[in-house]
């Protein structure tokens, strides 16, 4: 069985230190499952298009999931909600 760890990373423009303690803030009241919370890790880049684009992410109006191999590179990747062929395709890309 594979073993793997998991985070929640959302990421955010740049922007001035009060601004990221408001957000740091929301994010801990927002997100409830305290098992998620304490895997989330919130970041805020000055460039957050050359992120996007050095990730292939056309835009942000869905959640992106990637699975990483043991040598950091990305082995399957879903976007938006769950749904069953993204469920199966993820489930393949573990037990290789």
């Amino acid at each position: 069985q594979p073993k793997f760890a998991y985070y929640n990373v959302p990421v955010f423009p740049g922007m001035s230190a009060p601004l990221r303690t408001i957000i740091r803030a929301g994010m801990s009241l927002t997100i409830t499952d305290a098992n998620l919370r304490e895997r989330t890790i919130t970041v805020f880049l000055e460039d957050l298009d050359a992120f996007l684009t050095a990730l292939e992410i056309p835009n942000t109006d869905a959640m992106q999931v990637f699975l990483l191999n043991n040598e950091n590179a990305v082995i399957w990747r879903g976007r938006g909600a769950y749904d069953d062929a993204q469920g199966e395709a993820f489930r393949g890309a573990v037990v290789q």
